[in-house]
């Protein structure tokens, strides 16, 4: 199972959005298999990670795709059980002050 959803995970890198929403449909009943909690959280935190940081839009729409599918999979609790809304959520505040700054 381990394989599998790592391979959909490389597979989120894809820039197409169907793949994408495949992959991540693919993962969510899948995340419930994995045993080893410790894994799961390293995979959200890597998918957070690309999400903010990502190189391309492709690879930031991507990952979020694969969290949402990750979430789904494990369940609405996952949100809050791994931190995930807090992140994105101060790091858009980060950005926009960033942003005026620039200008």
């Amino acid at each position: 199972v381990k394989d599998v959803v790592n391979r959909l995970i490389f597979a989120l890198a894809t820039p197409s959005e169907s793949v994408q929403r495949s992959a991540s449909q693919a993962l969510s009943p899948l995340m419930n298999m994995l045993d080893d909690p410790e894994e799961v959280k390293r995979m959200v935190k890597e998918m957070i990670e690309m999400m903010l940081e990502g190189q391309t839009y492709g690879d930031r729409r991507g990952a979020a795709f694969g969290l949402a599918g990750m979430v789904k999979g494990i369940g609405i609790s996952a949100l809050k059980a791994h931190d995930i809304m807090p992140t994105p959520v101060s790091y858009t505040h980060l950005r926009a002050h960033e942003t005026v700054l620039d200008l």
